[in-house]
């Protein structure tokens, strides 16, 4: 199978079973379904729902925004509460992930019964607790439960369910679809997460818990065990050798200590200052003005059915997101980052003149401008999952050694959890103030960020991390220093 030829380079010498491949495929299914699609649905579930869950007597703009951002206020509190647990090593990965699943129940039920705009606000920021811890734990389970020769299609599944989730949250929600997006059914949404969530609880505890966590827990010979569920015997011995190297280093718990260290160390100071824009830039660029209000603004724009046209960047994103995960080792990491900025901020510079014409220009021609905002932002989408969406993750993870990988992980993520919140919130005022000329802001933001990608981000595909290292040396007398 594609699998087994996947596995030919982790040692894998025909002993792995069809049951051990069952098994690996069923724990990633129900943790992509319980978690990363529950991610991806809260992102996109709100977009469409505006003019359902907000309406004019009830709840204000303001109100609104402060209830759409309030995703990214729980995931900042879920990256650090989840790191926090994690790095204290009383719970293991599947216990926070079940945990999550118990706090996507309540955040379904406040959304799904809620009518007070606080009320919605608790249930909003309460998926993005779920989000915050979601995003933290589900890659490093996937990590450490998989062969490594596995980890590229496991790893791919996250990425994949976190897209498919937004988008199934807008085909639900598209009144022209005629599934929930009525005044009737909307709130019947909301069973959805809880469902997914319903799943984890009922399966994540027959699932194997992180062999990592086991090892620190019960020693090698449990760790041991729990890779033999998995994994054929030369694979285990790989990766139980590797948990003995990490465990050397300290084993990489993040604290503030750590995260302390890691600002303070001149010789990483280079590679925190790339790190950390390039992950506030996943969210400055604009993306989630998109995601989370593309509604509002196609309305704006005038397009006539902008729920169904906020379901069509949905699948964009899918599609484009696969094929962001089959090219981006053949690329490289710089150049598809270079290609994304320019290409999102052409496509930011035409939807303003889009919009802006579109509202002057005559009704035979306004058509015409009204499927150019649509197409616009597609490009933005198209181009952020080719780009910044897909490789800015892996920017850190491969600048950074070993002992600070994963504090410099939480402080990016962090930061990309208050970046969201900023954009979520600070948008509908800009709309608000700068009307049909909102999205030059993320022109000029593109461009800069496209600038700084140019001038400080090297390439990391195919280096190790003495020649990565050996490049921001060369950078000595540059803004970075």
């Amino acid at each position: 199978t594609m699998l087994e030829e996947w596995l030919l380079d982790d040692g894998y010498d025909g002993g792995w079973s069809v049951h051990h491949q069952l098994k690996l495929a069923v724990v990633v299914a129900v943790v992509t379904v319980s978690s990363s699609l529950q991610f991806g649905f809260g992102t996109g579930v709100l977009n469409n729902l505006v003019d359902l869950a907000r309406p004019a007597d009830s709840v204000s703009i303001g109100h609104w925004a402060f209830v759409v951002s309030g995703f990214g206020i729980g995931g900042l509190a879920g990256s650090f509460l989840g790191a926090a647990v994690l790095s204290q090593r009383t719970l293991g990965r599947k216990s926070v992930l079940m945990l999550a699943n118990a706090v996507a129940m309540l955040s379904a039920a406040l959304l799904g019964l809620g009518e007070a705009w606080w009320v919605l606000l608790l249930g909003r920021a309460a998926a993005g607790v779920v989000a915050g811890v979601v995003a933290g734990v589900v890659p490093m389970y996937f990590v450490e439960i998989s062969p490594v020769g596995a980890r590229a299609a496991v790893g791919s599944a996250h990425q994949m369910g976190i897209t498919l989730g937004l988008l199934l949250s807008q085909v639900l929600t598209t009144p022209s679809l005629g599934l929930l997006g009525s005044a009737e059914l909307w709130r019947w949404t909301f069973a959805v997460p809880a469902a997914c969530a319903a799943l984890g609880l009922v399966v994540l505890p027959f699932c194997p818990e992180s062999p990592f966590y086991t090892y620190h827990r019960a020693g090698s010979s449990a760790a041991l065990n729990a890779l033999a569920e998995l994994h054929q015997s030369a694979s285990v011995a790989n990766h139980l050798e590797a948990m003995r190297q990490q465990a050397a280093l300290g084993g990489g718990a993040v604290d503030a200590y750590s995260l302390a260290q890691l600002g303070g160390a001149r010789s990483l100071r280079k590679q925190l200052v790339v790190g950390v824009v390039v992950q506030l830039s996943m969210q400055l660029s604009g993306i989630d003005a998109i995601f989370l209000y593309s509604t509002l603004s196609l309305r704006l724009a005038g397009v006539a059915d902008p729920q169904l046209a906020t379901t069509l960047l949905g699948a964009t994103n899918v599609v484009m997101t696969a094929v962001a995960i089959a090219v981006m080792d053949k690329l490289g990491r710089r150049r598809l980052l270079l290609a994304g900025w320019a290409g999102m901020c052409a496509s930011y510079a035409v939807l303003t003149v889009a919009i802006v014409a579109g509202r002057h220009a005559d009704e035979p021609a306004a058509g015409g401008f009204h499927t150019l905002a649509v197409a616009a932002m597609m490009g933005v989408v198209v181009f952020f999952s080719i780009g910044p969406g897909c490789v800015a993750w892996f920017v850190i993870a491969e600048i950074f050694p070993t002992h600070a990988r994963d504090a410099a992980m939480a402080l990016g993520v962090g930061l990309n959890w208050l970046a969201n919140w900023l954009v979520a919130f600070s948008f509908p005022l800009a709309q608000y103030l700068l009307g049909p000329y909102t999205f030059v802001l993320f022109v000029a933001s593109t461009a800069a960020f496209g600038a700084f990608t140019y001038a400080f981000v090297p390439e990391t595909k195919g280096r190790s991390l003495r020649e990565v290292t050996a490049s921001f040396d060369s950078l000595s007398t540059s803004p970075l220093q």
